[in-house]
């Protein structure tokens, strides 16, 4: 082994007797990559071979079967696995750690963040601009691979530290941290021979200070483990479990004040059992249940003050069956009947008072059949007949005291003939339209 300083020397001196001036560190530190290692024998299998990327990180592993040599795995250049061949199939990583069926995953009822921006691991750091932290140790080993601890610098004339490895042979292992501009601490992370393996955490700089923004536990490049994620101020914001890449076990997220928000159960990327939201104060707001990913029996939801919001029930997803909904005081807002996910059946809407505002009848999710609008006194405003969607019949108006304002025909959703409108006496009005200002009419 021999110095890093003495190394440089004879560089710089054999490119001053060739005539060209001596260059700075700045442009002497390329010649590191000349001390990675780009490949490597696996000691128990002869027939796998290790690829490395200019900056150390692990880029893909080969296994040679007879004269055919196969890809079996590929990492980005973080050091996070890529995709991966397993019984013939390929299966696809994001640069976070999780697998690809994982894309649009949103593993929080309460929060609409995708897993790709709500847990973000480690963000590819390496530049072309590598140099030892430390300068005055040696920095080769006796095969010329470096050794110890290296900065990644930003380009321009005030160049920043970006990240710092350590190097084993030419390959980066142990402790990794990469670095916001202002040199508070971005990513910390263990590697295994060029990979993410073991414990990380991930900050945030915000107005100058650091906090915690995630951890969580790498396996050979992917995400395996607990990850938790914070607030401002290190408070934990939510725990998600995850079992090789693939969200699997419980999923919680917090208030604030630290008390449970959400707490939910996932297998293999999908939820299911028992699913429950609460209230800063402890209270349940949202109880249900998920089978293979879909709501399944009974969905219940509270207001905050205690009173029922919401009953319902799923059939695989589904919305079936009566649900109901209710005003803040406990009175009921609406029944609606429900087949596969579409309105079919009676539903009818009410004020916070309990009376009645309204009423029509579906049929998959287009009105067929009696509708009724109401006064607040609960005389009938306006009744009509609908079929597939469209108005098919009389349709009858009235005066807030019960009286027949107006009548009109319709078929299949056109007026037929000229509307007849009536005095409150019951005597016809002379005019052939419609008529205009009866009562409140609430379409």
């Amino acid at each position: 082994m021999f110095s890093r300083k003495c190394f440089a020397l004879g560089v710089l001196l054999g490119i001053a007797e060739l005539g060209f001036a001596a260059p700075g560190l700045e442009s002497s530190y390329q010649l590191y990559f000349g001390g990675i290692k780009k490949e490597a024998r696996d000691p128990t299998d002869e027939n796998i071979k290790f690829i490395y990327s200019k900056h150390g990180f692990l880029h893909l592993i080969e296994q040679k079967n007879g004269e055919k040599t196969e890809i079996v795995r590929e990492f980005y250049p973080n050091g996070v696995l890529k995709q991966e061949v397993l019984a013939g199939q390929t299966v696809k990583y994001l640069e976070n750690g999780f697998s690809e069926s994982t894309l649009g995953a949103k593993p929080l009822l309460t929060v609409h963040e995708e897993i790709k921006t709500l847990i973000r691991g480690l963000e590819g750091r390496a530049t072309d601009r590598l140099l030892p932290v430390d300068m005055t140790k040696p920095s080769f080993d006796p095969e010329h691979l470096i050794e110890g601890e290296f900065a990644f610098f930003s380009e321009g004339t005030s160049p920043t530290v970006l990240m710092k490895a350590n190097y084993d042979s030419g390959i980066i292992v142990g402790r990794l941290v990469s670095l916001f501009p202002s040199g508070h601490r971005e990513f910390e992370g263990e590697f295994t021979n060029g990979m993410l393996s073991g414990a990380y955490t991930r900050y945030k700089d915000v107005k100058g200070e650091t906090s915690l923004r995630e951890k969580g536990t790498y396996n050979s490049g992917i995400l395996d483990g607990p990850v938790t994620l914070y607030f401002d101020k290190d408070k934990v914001f939510a725990e998600i479990s995850v079992k090789m890449g693939i969200i699997d076990g419980p999923v919680k997220k917090f208030h604030l004040n630290g008390s449970v928000e959400e707490s939910c159960q996932f297998q293999a990327g999908v939820r299911v059992g028992s699913c429950k939201v609460f209230s800063a104060e402890g209270k349940t707001i949202v109880s249900g249940n998920y089978d293979g990913g879909k709501r399944q029996g009974l969905w219940e939801e509270w207001y905050t003050n205690g009173q029922p919001k919401r009953v319902a029930n799923y059939q695989s997803g589904k919305l079936n069956g009566e649900i109901l909904s209710y005003h803040q005081n406990g009175k009921i807002a609406k029944k609606e009947s429900y087949k596969n996910n579409l309105l079919d059946g009676p539903s009818s809407h009410y004020d916070p008072n309990g009376a009645i505002k309204g009423s029509a009848e579906y049929k998959a999710n287009v009105k067929s059949g009696s509708m009724k609008i109401y006064y607040p006194n609960g005389r009938v405003e306006m009744e009509a007949n609908f079929k597939d969607g469209r108005k098919d019949g009389l349709q009858k108006k009235f005066y807030d005291t019960g009286e027949i304002a107006e009548e009109t025909n319709y078929s299949e959703g056109r007026q037929v003939g000229f509307s007849q409108s009536y005095y409150k006496s019951g005597v016809k009005m002379g005019g052939s339209g419609a008529m205009d200002g009866i009562g409140s009419t609430r379409r």
